[in-house]
């Protein structure tokens, strides 16, 4: 059992481990390769030297009190490399605070139903294994009665954030203005900061306007946290949906990450974000929503790109998502000036709706394909483009 300030956390130690490995490697950090249980002990490899990639593993922690030697410690045999286990944790993602990131990170991730002075209300009211059984009763009644599910959608059982929850979280911190976000963007979507854990702090909410979860950015290291059990929506999606004045147009640029959607919104352009780079869920949340017209802006990478072909694939629409922003190699939204932002609409983008372009010269353009038994993705991209420009190009002259 490990004891974290005032609080007990009774997860098994290779639970815990296994956890850390998964959150390392979706911040782009690949440590712990190997861990192996025996006895009293968790073997795994050292993240203190070969940069964590030794073949066999070399540290060990303990995980029951033995002599003078509380659970939780880690030694490595090779490099003699020695910390406890918040300590560990605050090293892996590069945080030197002498394990504090580490405990925050133990007590967001992990329930302590052992309280000794000061709950730690990471899930308020009840805590989350309770929640989901009063969840799972209540749509179990309502579907005795013929009545809609009232904790989800159809896909799960969803428990909800509560309004006092959030309420803790309204701060303003100088990171959200570093990150280019504008008081009227802040407001809006509720943009929050969490003194405890050192982290922005973004409701998620799903298309029926309920809030399922809060996202974390943490503002010492490049740290991102969603929480695993629940379903991701897409993120800002409700704002689209519920904007009955029509104020936002019909163009919605789709992106990766909360921070670039919201830099999207700052910039004047209505945004959403997959939190990722997308699951299939969330695509058939997205055909069945209200977007006219899609415009994909993943990251300026290899794998941004593929998965961008591959979301077009899936979607299958070239009418309301084929199109979208080539940015600059190694660059997301964020990384942009207004400037090369602007830029972007003129100069990287495939067709819209909106664009000189019509739907009418997009059929002509295939049309010229229709013969052929093969063509190349690059053919169809270089048709549209040579379009898009020529119509520019007589929009300009015009002007």
């Amino acid at each position: 059992m490990l004891k974290i300030d005032n609080t007990y956390i009774t997860t098994p130690f290779v639970d815990i481990l296994h956890r850390l490995r998964a959150d390392l490697a979706f911040n782009n950090i690949h440590l712990f390769g190997t861990i192996k249980e025996r006895n009293d002990n968790i073997y795994f490899s050292c993240p203190a030297h070969k940069a964590g990639q030794e073949s066999h593993p070399s540290a060990g922690m303990l995980i029951i009190d033995k002599d003078n030697t509380k659970a939780g410690m880690v030694h490595c045999f090779q490099c003699g490399y020695i910390a406890d286990l918040p300590q560990m944790i605050s090293y892996c993602f590069r945080v030197n605070d002498n394990g504090a990131y580490g405990k925050r990170w133990l007590k967001e991730n992990f329930e302590a139903p052992i309280i000794v002075k000061e709950p730690h209300n990471w899930f308020p009211a009840l805590d989350l294994v309770e929640r989901k059984q009063k969840a799972a009763k209540a749509a179990l009644e309502a579907m005795r009665k013929g009545l809609p599910n009232p904790v989800g959608d159809n896909y799960e059982i969803q428990t909800l954030v509560t309004e006092d929850e959030l309420r803790k979280y309204r701060y303003t911190h100088r990171y959200m203005y570093e990150r280019k976000l504008t008081d009227e963007v802040i407001e809006m979507f509720d943009v929050g900061y969490d003194p405890k854990t050192k982290c922005l702090t973004f409701p998620v909410y799903d298309t029926r306007n309920r809030c399922v979860a809060v996202a974390r950015r943490s503002v010492l290291a490049k740290y991102f946290h969603y929480p695993t059990e629940i379903k991701k929506p897409v993120y800002g999606l409700n704002i689209i949906e519920h904007d009955i004045h029509k104020k936002y147009g019909k163009k919605i640029i789709i992106c990766e990450s909360i921070i670039d959607a919201l830099t999207c919104w700052s910039y004047g352009k209505p945004a959403v974000a997959l939190m990722g780079t997308g699951s299939y869920r969330q695509l058939q949340i997205l055909k069945k929503s209200s977007i006219y017209t899609g415009i994909v802006a993943f990251d300026g990478d290899e794998a941004g790109r593929e998965r961008r072909k591959w979301f077009q694939e899936v979607m299958n629409d070239n009418y309301t998502y084929g199109s979208w922003y080539e940015l600059p190699e190694g660059k997301d939204i964020n990384d942009l000036s207004k400037e090369e932002f602007d830029a972007l609409e003129h100069c990287n983008a495939r067709f819209s709706m909106e664009s000189p372009i019509t739907v009418q010269q997009i059929r002509e353009i295939n049309h010229k394909f229709e013969n052929r038994r093969t063509v190349t993705r690059e053919e169809i991209e270089a048709a549209y483009k040579a379009e898009c420009k020529a119509r520019w190009d007589v929009i300009n002259k015009r002007n």
